[in-house]
């Protein structure tokens, strides 16, 4: 009598289905990558989509093409616009101006600000704020945001944020002013620009440090820890602030 014979399937149906599972949600990025440079310029990647903000310096930026592309300018200062660049790119552009774009990846929110200590809610705005929502995180770009005082719009949009990019040194700003901002958003990762040594102390006072030499960071939603405040030091220049502050 002739045996039965037995055809083994290659791959089993669960296989099949943890395949298909991949396909439909791993294939999307883990982190959401920021790469952060000089004054406030800013990039932030996420799976093939980029928002550039405040580029003058646009040699450094990444020179990929992506599927999707936003530009921002908070404002037309030369350390935060790079003319040329803004006026060639074809992307979609917000410069100084409130405005929102929407994708499947990112949700983004531009309202008005000051550059100085005092701005409010409908006046014509002389520095812009940026709330970028990709991949569960909240992040915050202040450009040469200036203000005392959040106004009611700016608390209103922003609610409680995971990351803020704002400086800690200006003109009309320092790092006691910005408890403002902090206090009432909440952020938990802090990256300060625009900072020199004795705002930057008062900036860590109560809070962890991260310094590092690296520019480029990776961040998804298990990094954000509510109850706590970190303040991340970048650059070259991080080695040499480390040394005197953790004396």
């Amino acid at each position: 009598m002739e045996k039965e014979k037995i055809t083994l399937l290659p791959y089993s149906f669960s296989t099949i289905i943890l395949v298909f599972l991949f396909f439909i949600t791993g294939c999307k990025d883990e982190y959401v990558t920021i790469n952060v440079g000089e004054n406030a310029q800013t990039e932030i990647i996420y799976n093939n989509h980029r928002v550039l903000l405040d580029i003058w310096n646009p040699k450094v930026i990444s020179k990929k093409k992506f599927e999707k592309e936003y530009v921002i300018a908070s404002h037309l200062h030369e350390d935060h616009y790079e003319k040329n660049f803004y006026e060639k790119c074809t992307s979609d552009k917000l410069l100084m101006t409130p405005g929102t774009f929407k994708d499947e990846y990112f949700s983004i929110d531009t309202i008005g600000s000051s550059h100085t200590s005092y701005y409010k809610d409908g006046i014509t705005p002389s520095n812009c704020i940026t709330l970028i929502q990709v991949h569960d995180i909240k992040i915050g770009h202040f450009g040469d945001f200036g203000q005392e005082f959040l106004t009611n719009e700016q608390i209103a949009t922003f609610g409680k944020i995971d990351i803020a990019i704002l400086p800690v040194l200006y003109t009309f700003n320092d790092a006691k002013n910005l408890n403002d901002v902090i206090v009432k958003l909440k952020p938990s990762i802090i990256i300060p620009t625009h900072y020199d040594l004795e705002n930057l102390e008062i900036l860590l006072n109560g809070r962890s440090a991260l310094f590092t030499g690296k520019t480029r960071f990776k961040f998804s939603k298990k990094d954000i820890n509510p109850l706590e405040q970190k303040v991340i030091i970048y650059g070259e220049l991080s080695s040499g602030y480390r040394k005197i502050l953790q004396r």
